[in-house]
């Protein structure tokens, strides 16, 4: 039985308040590494697979160590193509309940 899944039910996960032993360790690593406050889905996810966590971490873990895949991923993200997306209709954000002050665009300095 599955300690938490999505609201679809498709992707299981154990929370991070659950982990114990050997995967609350590795839990710890993965933090700071990712420079993220909390473990992503993906690791989650595979600490509901028996072993999963611990053998796919050692693979990962000399990479994010040596800060590899943080570069990579930096990489990938500066190369990444956004395309413009149009202004949404200034009565949809009233709508919303949104004022200009609220929600203006501000351009990269």
């Amino acid at each position: 039985m599955p300690e938490a899944a999505t609201a679809a039910g498709l992707l299981e996960e154990r929370p991070e308040s659950r982990a114990t032993g050997e995967l609350r360790r590795i839990d710890a690593q993965i933090r700071p590494l990712s420079g993220a406050p909390m473990v992503a889905l993906v690791y989650r996810h595979l600490a509901t697979i028996p072993g999963a966590l611990e053998w796919s971490w050692r693979l990962v873990e000399p990479a994010m160590r040596a800060g590899e895949l943080q570069r990579q991923a930096w990489a990938l993200a500066q190369d990444a193509v956004i395309p413009h997306q149009p202004a949404i209709p200034a009565a949809a954000l009233r709508a919303a309940g949104l004022t200009p002050d609220k929600h203006q665009r501000r351009e990269p300095s």
